[in-house]
């Protein structure tokens, strides 16, 4: 897996789908393997939304399946703050993690 990883916002990916765009070599290179494309649940929904709106909903089940089946996708899986409340009424905070993972 490449050690460079990258997270797309939607404008951004959606530029890089057109083969004759200037942005096309970050999805080739994505595809490629040349670096790791950092995803969440809610940035592949986001993704899925505005494609199909800006495209087809073909597209856009196209796209999310390639990012999903491409070995160098990282999924990364975000934790709730949660607070932890003492029985003296003292709390302690936990700050929250994002752990990237292989989809794979």
């Amino acid at each position: 897996m490449p050690t460079d990883r990258v997270v797309l916002d939607t404008n951004s990916l959606l530029s890089s789908l057109a083969r004759r765009g200037s942005a096309y070599p970050v999805w080739k290179g994505f595809q490629e393997g040349r670096y790791t494309l950092c995803v969440t649940t809610e940035i592949l929904e986001e993704y899925e939304e505005v494609i199909a709106r800006k495209t087809t909903a073909t597209v856009a089940e196209n796209v999310l399946n390639t990012i999903l089946e491409i070995r160098s996708t990282g999924h990364l899986h975000r934790f709730q703050r949660h607070t932890l409340r003492r029985a003296e009424g003292n709390t302690l905070s936990q700050t929250p993690r994002a752990e990237a993972k292989d989809l794979h």
